[in-house]
């Protein structure tokens, strides 16, 4: 496992700040106690930022539930890195 100390210290900041953000966003609009956080992630050399639910390390489906019967699973992975300038967070 990559640990996040790996990542510059911004791109970290900004990833978890985003995290905090899609947190508050989601539980206006569905019923959820579910927080995104941020785990470190590596392809080839490439690191980035993961955003998504995370437990114990890996990133889980969000349980969605209508009138408290669970329905369906929502999967929310995101890779923040820097943008070609690096001036900016980008997503894919």
């Amino acid at each position: 496992m990559i640990e996040l100390a790996s990542i510059p210290t911004e791109l970290r900041d900004l990833a978890a700040e985003f995290a905090d953000t899609l947190t508050r966003r989601i539980q206006k609009i569905i019923p959820t106690k579910v927080e995104f956080s941020t785990l470190a992630l590596a392809r080839g050399d490439e690191r980035f930022v993961g955003v998504g639910y995370v437990v114990d390390g890996q990133v889980q489906t969000m349980p969605l539930t209508i009138g408290g019967v669970h329905r369906l699973d929502l999967l929310l992975k995101l890779h923040c890195r820097w943008d070609r300038c690096r001036g900016f967070l980008a997503l894919s």
